[in-house]
């Protein structure tokens, strides 16, 4: 029997969610297709190596297989997915090795084992100290690239042709904000003057989707981790929630004592959105858009955090001060998202910031700076 693939990638979560439980195949690769993203972050920070980031993942997605019948509560799959990948982690470099091999009685065959495991371990750790010192000599301009590339895994893909070419309808024009992608690079997002919103699919830029709602002169807010939602905003109005599945509003969010333009982040977990406020860095619940937490920002930069993002592990959420009596005095702060405390604080950039990002593994948090330059600091979280 034939497969309908394209069928199911248009079902809402709870439905392959429930097909998954009636143990579907297809809607199976669906679900890891949507929700890795989601758990990625946490797995590539825990694991030593690349290849063990895969070995874990796998793991993760063999128990949501084997136990997912036992979910009764549907809505509460993104919570339950990141415990099971939070628990994967601990086990992998524990009782998660044992089960992969074997284990040996004879002390001789132990203590081999033992020594050709230290070996590895030993070349391991000389490689990447040769690829430190290595990356320590490379001109400035270069180290950072070598640092992301080299010892955090961040890879840049280069294409000798064009990707795609998108028509734009004429009610949209260039602005400073520019398009919003998704997560997973396969759908671009654009406002425009007259209120609505497009959505292109990479694969098909001829027919995009077309958001109707807003008023006038509309805006991207952010894409869910796993793509299907977009928030979008127009001034004076409140953040607009849409299925992209369905292309129908399902919610809005009021936001009181707001910035323009009020931008939205969402956790990698799917589980939070933040958003800058004039005293405070706001957390509120994605899915039912119920407030959760407020961080109060000190003077005297207290009326703007700007940009936010949310660490890998959606544990910690970092914002950059706007104004700090001198460009020189500015400040990176990082928070706990489930305390609201202040975990760490990095200065020295000097200017403004136009971006702000975690590395994979989030030891590593990169600033673009609107002077062209990119500082970066290592973390200890």
């Amino acid at each position: 029997m034939q497969r309908d693939l394209v069928a199911v990638s248009k079902l809402s979560n709870e439905e392959i969610i429930r097909r998954v439980q009636n143990r579907d195949q297809d809607a199976f690769a669906e679900l890891m297709t949507r929700f890795t993203p989601r758990i990625w972050g946490l797995v590539f920070s825990n694991a030593r190596q690349y290849q063990d980031a895969e070995e874990i993942k796998m793991d993760i997605w063999m128990a949501v297989w084997k136990n997912i019948r036992d979910l009764r509560n549907i809505e509460s799959f993104g919570a339950w997915l990141h415990r099971i990948a939070s628990n994967a982690c601990k086990r992998y470099y524990t009782v998660g090795r044992q089960a992969r091999h074997e284990i040996p009685h004879e002390a001789a065959v132990i203590a081999e084992q033992l020594d050709e495991v230290a070996a590895a371990r030993y070349r391991e750790r000389q490689l990447i100290a040769d690829i430190k010192e290595a990356v320590h000599h490379l001109p400035q301009k270069l180290r950072s690239v070598g640092e992301l590339f080299y010892l955090e895994s961040w890879r840049v893909r280069t294409h000798d042709k064009l990707i795609t070419k998108i028509p734009l309808p004429d009610e949209v024009y260039d602005r400073n904000d520019g398009p919003a992608f998704s997560p997973m690079g396969d759908r671009i997002a654009v406002g425009c003057e007259m209120g609505n919103v497009y959505v292109w699919n990479i694969a098909d830029p001829d027919n995009p989707l077309v958001l109707k709602g807003h008023k006038a002169d509309s805006r991207v807010s952010a894409f869910s981790p796993d793509g299907q939602r977009l928030i979008s905003y127009a001034r004076d109005e409140p953040q607009r929630v849409w299925d992209l599945e369905t292309c129908q509003e399902i919610n809005r969010l009021e936001i009181d004592n707001a910035i323009d333009p009020a931008g939205l982040v969402y956790s990698p977990c799917g589980e939070f959105i933040a958003a800058e406020l004039r005293t405070e860095i706001r957390i509120w619940d994605a899915e039912n858009l119920t407030s959760l937490r407020s961080i109060p920002q000190p003077k005297p930069h207290y009326w703007r955090t700007t940009p936010l993002v949310f660490s890998p592990c959606s544990r910690y959420i970092a914002g950059s001060t706007w104004w700090e009596e001198s460009y020189d005095s500015l400040a990176i702060r990082v928070w706990d998202v489930e305390t609201c405390e202040q975990v760490a604080e990095v200065r020295g950039h000097g200017y403004l910031l136009e971006s702000l990002a975690f590395s994979p593994n989030g030891k590593l948090l990169s600033a673009g700076c609107m002077d062209g330059t990119i500082v970066l600091w290592e973390l200890e979280l």
